[in-house]
């Protein structure tokens, strides 16, 4: 024990435990009064849109033949996703416990498209068919036996 008067040694604070893969990193960080952050970045190089036709052949057979000079002309737009997370636990009687949480997904609210319907033939040739998922919030609880 450290003499009377000095103040006891503080605690070393906890180091992040970080893991990156590719393009997605994610961290989880001890904060101080027992809350727990957790952040998730993801990235995605826009896809390219191959936009094609399809036309009969002499044999009568219908081929697929792409319109643009070379594949990758077209791309949708990059692609960042932010998640969240930040949880609380507590501690009940006996060895049973509960952690309150907070996820947040998509937190930069990245719209961007996806896909698009890519025969131009069609009537709706262009047209958006997905997209990235809006923000979502989700609260949760767990129970946690010791």
């Amino acid at each position: 024990p450290p003499p009377p008067h000095l103040p006891p040694p503080r605690p070393p604070p906890p180091s992040p435990r970080c893991t990156h893969r590719r393009q997605r990193q994610m961290c989880i960080r001890d904060r101080a009064w027992g809350f727990n952050l957790a952040a998730n970045i993801g990235g995605l190089q826009g896809n390219p849109f191959p936009y094609h036709e399809y036309v009969a052949g002499l044999d009568g057979v219908e081929r697929e033949i792409l319109v643009l000079d070379e594949l990758g002309d077209v791309r949708a737009d990059d692609v960042t996703i932010l998640d969240l997370r930040l949880e609380k636990e507590f501690a009940a009687t006996g060895g049973l416990g509960f952690t309150f949480s907070i996820d947040g997904f998509n937190m930069l609210n990245d719209g961007s498209v996806l896909n698009r319907y890519r025969n131009m033939a069609a009537g709706n040739a262009g047209w958006v068919s997905e997209v990235v998922s809006p923000r979502v919030w989700r609260l949760g609880v767990r129970m946690n036996w010791r």
